[in-house]
């Protein structure tokens, strides 16, 4: 453990936390009419059981490097700017302000204290009368946001009360609209906003621009304000001095969102829509006050694994507070008897042992062909550790989950699983080879290749014309018609279910639910749904067959536009005789991950949708206890875990055997 400072000792001694009750300190803030006056503050310990009034702060510390000193019990104690920008602001100038604020009640020389306080947190923002949010400072762009959030909030409450009818409407209108987009709105974005959202304030496009600059401050993406707000009784947003209650923050961006407004592309190192941060923490927030919702440890570190954290650790002792067994998980900051990757070994046995399976399986995904993928844990840990630790590897990049709530799957008929743990890091599963990797298609790019190859960062132009994205995406689609159909009889010929080829192509593309298809009327609709699937393909991939990419942009964004108004007559046509159907109940996949998968076909002729790292001699094996097949690559007397994948005509267990079943040793 670090050696406390002399500052540390000698405040943190006069006032002791009884580790008997739930003591806390409070920050008492003393007052000052200058805002430019150093802080000073007092501290007062209390215990939690007697009801203290005081509020809690909710902020991002920012660059620890980079502090400024403050008085707490006249004596100087470092914290970082962020911090003491946040203390002038909410200093009065005519009365003291308690308040508790972790940098400062929490002795962070002390990791005893540490591991006693953080169980307390749930407690500390529950009890607490107001969260406040602290976004950081205020500037012109923030003061756009707030005034534009304002408005938005607004139209929110009018828009509730007639049933956002004319905002439908509204968007409608867009969406038939957006076909006609030429090469110049598509490669600037430029904006098609609702009246709605266009009436709240002129121009709408700049207001806009500010609220997603808001969303992207650092705040959000922290992983400890998960349940600072998520328990609070209520909470304010501050920025500087502009203020809003946190309800009403939502509610506007809701409106936003409803409202279809564009979010321009996020090709810089986030890789994340910033809207999907603030739309989790109000989903969570509203689940827990609606429902008392806790999560089992796999469900809370795979929905929160986009946010950060500066210790790796932290991405799962922030999240105690919210599981439905919090003593699973031992918070231990002593790095050197217990490193990282003990804590996300000993962190999957726990989530194992929870549920009974081995799901957390599926939420391992190889990023080998992407060298600049930011925040991986150290090289050397197992490669069947899930990728929960890993900053926005469980996304899409337009923020969507790239793992479903529950997998319907069951290639393992539902067989419990046989797991162990081994010291060294190995995992000890059972189960069988089934089949072998015969060939791989093509990889399309993922999100992040596609911001570093078409757009500069922070560039309005691309460096690649965008319509080379939709000629890439028909060139990979079609070599994985060709893979999939390696005889003359094509899409035609029978698949190893019975079903044609094209049948079986589809649905391995598309990955749907067929459980649901219960009777001939359902089955109609999902044939009929995947014919007009197959069909728009076939469309659009006969026109980048025959236009040239060296054309100019223009022209050639001038026949698509006509092109895609003609294909989508002919779709509408189709849909009213029957020929085609719309059925996306059927059709939308139960996990929407279409990046870095690919399709492959195995040696005994079944389709597959594999990780795109797999390679041609690569196992598919049936792990007990995992509801999808998993790839694995031989390493000698052990296994690489590669990734679950999609093997059409296995997924429900019909070639799972338990007695086949071997111990599987993965590294």
């Amino acid at each position: 453990m670090e050696q406390p400072t002399v500052a540390s000792s000698i405040i943190y001694s006069a006032h002791p936390l009884l580790i008997s009750q739930p003591d806390i300190r409070l920050v008492v803030i003393h007052p000052s009419t200058d805002l430019d006056a150093p802080i000073s503050c007092s501290l007062r310990v209390v215990d939690l059981d007697k009801d203290p009034r005081y509020e809690a702060l909710s902020y991002c510390w920012g660059d620890a490097k980079i502090t400024a000193d403050i008085l707490v019990e006249n004596t100087v104690l470092p914290v970082t700017t962020n911090l003491v920008a946040a203390l002038r602001q909410l200093r009065r100038a005519d009365g003291e302000r308690e308040m508790w604020i972790d940098a400062i009640c929490i002795n962070q020389d002390d990791s005893d204290e540490k591991v006693n306080q953080i169980p307390l947190m749930r407690a500390i923002y529950s009890d607490s009368i107001r969260v406040v949010v602290w976004l950081g400072p205020q500037d012109t762009t923030s003061r756009d946001a707030f005034h534009f959030l304002g408005k938005a909030a607004e139209k929110y409450n009018e828009g509730r009360q007639g049933g956002f009818l004319r905002l439908q409407q509204e968007n409608d209108s867009i969406l038939s609209s957006g076909l006609g987009r030429t090469g110049a709105h598509f490669i600037l974005d430029k904006p098609m906003l609702p009246t709605s959202l266009g009436d709240v304030l002129k121009p709408p496009e700049t207001f806009h621009r500010a609220v997603t600059t808001l969303l992207r401050r650092p705040w959000f993406r922290r992983v400890w304000i998960i349940q600072e707000v998520a328990f609070a009784r209520s909470a304010v947003v501050l920025s500087g001095r502009d203020a809003m209650d946190w309800d009403a923050f939502i509610n506007a961006v809701r409106f936003i969102d409803m409202a279809k407004a564009p979010r321009r592309q996020y090709h810089d190192t986030l890789s994340v829509a910033p809207h999907f941060y603030i739309t989790v923490l109000s989903e969570t927030r509203d689940a827990i006050a609606s429902g008392g919702k806790r999560f089992t440890i796999r469900d809370a570190l795979r929905r929160f694994a986009p946010f950060e954290s500066t210790l790796p650790r932290d991405k799962v002792f922030a999240l105690q507070g919210l599981l439905k067994q919090p003593e699973a998980i031992e918070i231990d900051y002593n790095s050197v008897a217990t490193p990282d990757d003990e804590v996300f070994r000993r962190t999957a046995a726990r989530a194992v042992e929870e549920t009974g399976d081995l799901s957390l399986l599926l939420d391992r995904h190889t990023h080998d062909h992407d060298q600049n993928h930011s925040g991986r844990p150290p090289a050397g840990l197992p490669s069947w550790l899930p990728d929960w630790f890993v900053p926005g590897s469980l996304l899409l990049g337009d923020g969507r989950a790239a793992v479903s709530a529950e997998d319907r799957f069951c290639a393992s008929r539902g067989e419990s699983a046989q797991a162990s743990f081994l010291g060294d890091g190995r995992l000890l599963v059972s189960g069988y080879v089934i089949d072998r990797v015969a060939r791989v298609g093509r990889r399309r790019p993922s999100y992040a290749e596609l911001g570093r190859e078409y757009w500069l960062n922070g560039s309005l132009l691309p460096k690649k014309d965008p319509y080379g994205i939709v000629a890439d995406s028909c060139e990979v689609l079609r070599d994985w018609m060709v893979l999939s159909c390696p005889d003359e009889l094509g899409l035609g010929s029978v698949y190893a279910t019975g079903e044609t080829m094209r049948e079986a192509f589809w649905q391995t593309l598309l990955r749907p639910d067929v459980a649901t298809i219960t009777d001939e009327s359902a089955q109609r609709d999902f044939e009929a749904a995947l014919r007009v699937r197959e069909w728009m393909f076939m469309w659009m991939d006969w026109f980048v067959r025959r236009v040239d990419r060296g054309l100019h942009w223009a022209f050639i964004w001038a026949l698509l536009s006509l092109y895609m108004w003609i294909m989508g007559f002919a779709v509408l046509v189709n849909l009213v005789s029957g020929r085609l159907g719309w059925a996306p109940e059927y059709t939308t996949p139960v996990d929407p991950d279409q990046s870095d998968k690919v399709m492959a076909r195995t040696t005994r002729g079944l389709l597959a949708f594999v990780p795109a790292a797999a390679r041609v001699d690569d196992r598919v094996v049936l792990v007990q206890g995992v509801t999808r097949p998993c790839i694995l690559r031989p390493s000698g007397k052990d296994w690489r875990f590669i990734g679950p994948a999609y093997v059409h005509g296995i997924m429900y267990g019909g070639a799972f055997e338990v007695k086949k079943c071997v111990a599987i040793s993965l590294v």
